[in-house]
């Protein structure tokens, strides 16, 4: 988050998502091939690891390998979360508190903007996708509908829903073997993307 006072707006975010892409050219200019990059984040930084290889296609650089999102927030319409049956479940965010979230990083954007929601982005050639999600938080909701969009726009992508996880279970690995098995799942699908890749280029 900006520092306190700082006006958010669209041109902020768009300079946070351009900070994502700059890292991805430096790894590229550093003599790291793109195949071997899986971009990844969770929560809002799940936001970012769909949009930054958004903006990066965009700007004519190579795809990654893939993208892994855990627990991602995709859309910028709250009307989907408040009315997910995981509402009134989820013990970490309170759905209708969002809009103070959206107000305060989206406070002049449409809510439909496709280079700020990545669910109402053009997801055409996106790289191989891992998405993990709590099978009671109300980002769920986002989860299965980025999901959705993904198939629908050929990206392949495996969409876990973990049970009885919260928000992000992925950081309890010490003491919780969902966690931990969460992970795995994580290096195992990094391991495959970037393998396939190489075999695509060497092809």
């Amino acid at each position: 988050m900006p520092p306190r006072g700082t006006k958010v707006t669209k041109v902020t975010i768009q300079t946070s998502i351009g900070d994502c892409v700059n890292a991805y050219r430096r790894l590229l200019g550093n003599g790291h091939d793109a195949d071997d990059v899986v971009v990844a984040g969770d929560s809002a930084g799940g936001y970012f690891a769909f949009m930054s290889p958004l903006y990066a296609l965009r700007d004519g650089l190579p795809r990654p390998a893939g993208i892994v999102a855990l627990s991602p927030f995709t859309e910028l319409d709250l009307t989907n979360k408040i009315a997910h049956v995981n509402a009134p479940l989820d013990p970490f965010i309170p759905a209708r508190r969002m809009r103070d979230m959206i107000r305060t990083c989206f406070p002049d954007a449409e809510m439909t903007d496709p280079w700020l929601c990545p669910v109402d982005a053009d997801l055409t050639g996106l790289p191989p996708t891992l998405i993990q999600a709590g099978s009671i938080e109300v980002i769920r909701a986002d989860a299965e509908l980025m999901a959705d969009r993904l198939g629908a726009a050929g990206v392949p992508c495996t969409l876990q829903i973990w049970e009885g996880q919260v928000h992000v279970f992925q950081i309890f690995a010490d003491i919780s073997r969902e966690g931990f098995a969460a992970i795995e799942e994580i290096g195992a699908f990094a391991r495959r993307v970037t393998a396939a890749s190489a075999r695509q280029d060497a092809a």
